[in-house]
């Protein structure tokens, strides 16, 4: 009966069927290329898996390295900046230095004879210094140089009667056009002091523009002790 349904088999088909060995052979050999394969993509997958961390540890340095690198570059920078106005600043001292000997090598060749007088030069800087006081005790009165080397300020005390100490103050500019100065800042601020620095501006009388501004001053505080009253 087997070899009926064989034979019925291979006439069907046009194929002789192969023996037990044969096919035995065939799933061993197709079970050892399937480990083969699965090795082969487990070795693959340990390599990629390997490969993917090294690079994001390479990553993760060159990160570090960018900003290690900023943060040198911005301070580099930043002293960089530092030099260069340190420089401007040098170099601007340094004309002021000329300027000042060039000032001074014509004052004295204008004034050779009170130049050599030793007694008129000591009796000169003691009036100036008298003078000097006489403004500080009445007005409380001092002059300072701003960081910026083109302005003064120019502080009174004693303007506010309640606060001996309070400071009232204008800043002024040294200008490089027909206008000696120019008003940079008051306080308090006193409504017409523009007017008031243009009338020194123009008369150049120093000792006057002191005693109005501190009358201005004055009175600034009387009317906001009043208003407040």
């Amino acid at each position: 009966m087997a070899d009926e349904t064989l034979a019925t088999t291979t006439f069907l088909f046009g194929a002789v069927p192969d023996g037990p060995d044969i096919v035995l052979r065939r799933f061993q050999r197709l079970i050892a290329l399937e480990q083969q394969q699965q090795e082969s993509d487990v070795t693959t997958g340990n390599d990629g898996s390997e490969w993917v961390a090294r690079l994001s540890t390479i990553k993760e340095n060159l990160h570090e390295k960018e900003v290690c690198f900023e943060r040198r570059n911005t301070r580099h920078l930043k002293q960089l900046r530092e030099v260069e106005f340190q420089e401007t600043e040098l170099r601007r001292l340094r004309d002021w230095r000329d300027t000042l000997k060039e000032q001074l090598e014509s004052l004295s060749h204008q004034n050779a004879d009170a130049a050599n007088s030793t007694s008129t030069i000591g009796s000169e800087i003691r009036r100036l210094q008298e003078r000097i006081s006489i403004y500080e005790r009445t007005f409380g009165l001092e002059i300072r140089r701003t960081k910026n080397h083109n302005n003064i300020q120019v502080v009174m005390r004693g303007c506010c009667e309640d606060d001996y100490d309070l400071l009232s103050y204008v800043i002024l500019r040294f200008s490089a056009d027909s206008t000696p100065m120019e008003l940079v800042k008051c306080n308090p601020p006193v409504a017409d002091v523009q007017k008031l620095v243009e009338h020194f501006t123009n008369v150049g009388d120093f000792r006057s523009f002191l005693l109005v501004l501190r009358t201005r001053f004055i009175k600034y505080f009387q009317l906001r002790k009043k208003r407040k009253n």
